[in-house]
């Protein structure tokens, strides 16, 4: 072969130098993209455990938006630690009125009303959850704080920074009619006024 034919191909040499620029360039790729992957994954985690505690309060708020004075000792609110029972109105007529209750127990929440119960929360389980009278300071009136909080990693020994940040903890304060001392004196006065009227108690 003449000095003067030009060489066609790679060299070996050429070939290992080309094959490490390839393999930098992949890596530093796979790194930037299981980076953003993983900040999109635990942002999702974080949502979705927000969505799940949203959905639960959300629920609630409706149902207390809808409660009624008590016209007696059955329509009586009970609040434990983990279950809140309650009367709300449908507004549909005479029969209207029924007990609603929430219950947290085996990291599902499940609310059962007019004899039918079901599961507010999903595949997503809820780590604790409380229900509790409080006194509104400025108020001097009673009112119910409902305490939710998400950990789906609560079972793992060491966890990351970023598992613990996906914690969520949701505390909400409501104020039911089934407490008296939340109404106006208006409201007061023309509550006592219709059970009168009715002969109730």
């Amino acid at each position: 072969m003449s000095k003067t034919e030009k060489r066609r191909g790679f060299s070996m040499t050429e070939i290992m130098v080309i094959i490490v620029i390839v393999s930098v360039i992949a890596t530093s790729a796979y790194k930037i993209m299981s980076t953003v992957f993983s900040h999109f994954t635990k942002s999702q985690t974080k949502l979705t455990n927000l969505r799940m505690a949203n959905v639960v309060v959300e629920w609630i708020k409706s149902d207390v938006r809808a409660s009624v004075i008590p016209s007696g000792d059955e329509e009586q609110p009970k609040i434990e630690e983990t279950t809140c029972t309650f009367c709300i109105t449908d507004n549909k007529g005479e029969n209207s009125r029924s007990m609603v209750e929430y219950v947290f127990k085996d990291n599902s929440v499940t609310r059962t009303y007019k004899g039918q119960t079901r599961s507010l929360t999903g595949k997503v389980q809820i780590t604790d959850m409380k229900f509790d009278e409080v006194l509104d300071e400025k108020t001097k009136s009673k009112a119910l704080l409902i305490t939710i909080k998400v950990d789906r990693d609560k079972d793992l020994e060491d966890r990351t920074d970023s598992q613990k940040m996906n914690v969520v903890k949701l505390e909400t304060i409501l104020y039911p009619k089934f407490y008296e001392e939340c109404l106006s004196v208006e409201e007061k006065y023309w509550n006592s006024a219709r059970r009168n009227a009715t002969g109730g108690v």
